[in-house]
């Protein structure tokens, strides 16, 4: 847990290249079961999806995109297991921001439905937001441009009124 602090913190603070190092020796040290009671305990989501997810950002934004993309397959087939859905939607998220960066839309689209529909599901907004922002800015780019927009303008809003972590980017998105 020492190192999914120090992978998180550098990552916010734009320490790609430290956030990684953490990101390899936390992994190192994970075990999906013997860890698994962590996703309860710290951040509520399992630190090996953060891991892989968190790491996958830092990969990119260090000129590893390949590495990047398979890293967040490693996320989202983690939390595909765990039968947590926190865990789940945490590795989705990531995923979609690496195929944004990407600017993979059939990926994102992919990801970001899948959030969608998750997160209406059992009424977890923050990820439903997340999704929408994510879909919206898929939708633009490959299917219907007005639909996109307005989707992605009420979930820039809605994700406003429940968290700022993401926001800056998330308002870029839109005025993109």
């Amino acid at each position: 847990q020492a190192h999914h602090s120090s992978w998180s913190t550098r990552i916010w603070n734009g320490e790609f290249a430290s956030a990684s190092e953490h990101v390899r020796a936390g992994l190192a040290l994970y075990d999906s079961e013997r860890h698994r009671h962590h996703a309860l305990m710290y951040g509520g989501h399992d630190p090996g999806v953060c891991g892989n997810g968190q790491g996958a950002v830092a990969l990119w934004a260090l000129g590893w995109p390949d590495q990047a993309v398979q890293s967040v397959r490693e996320s989202v087939a983690l939390g595909e297991t765990l039968d947590h859905l926190p865990s789940l939607l945490h590795s989705l998220w990531f995923a979609a921001s690496v195929y944004f960066l990407r600017r993979q839309a059939d990926d994102v689209l992919a990801c970001s439905s899948r959030l969608l529909a998750l997160g209406s599901e059992h009424g977890l907004k923050l990820y439903e937001a997340i999704g929408g922002v994510y879909h919206g800015w898929a939708l633009i780019r490959q299917l219907d441009a007005q639909a996109g927009l307005a989707e992605l303008r009420a979930a820039v809003a809605t994700y406003a009124t429940i968290a700022h972590v993401n926001l800056d980017l998330y308002r870029a998105i839109l005025a993109e």
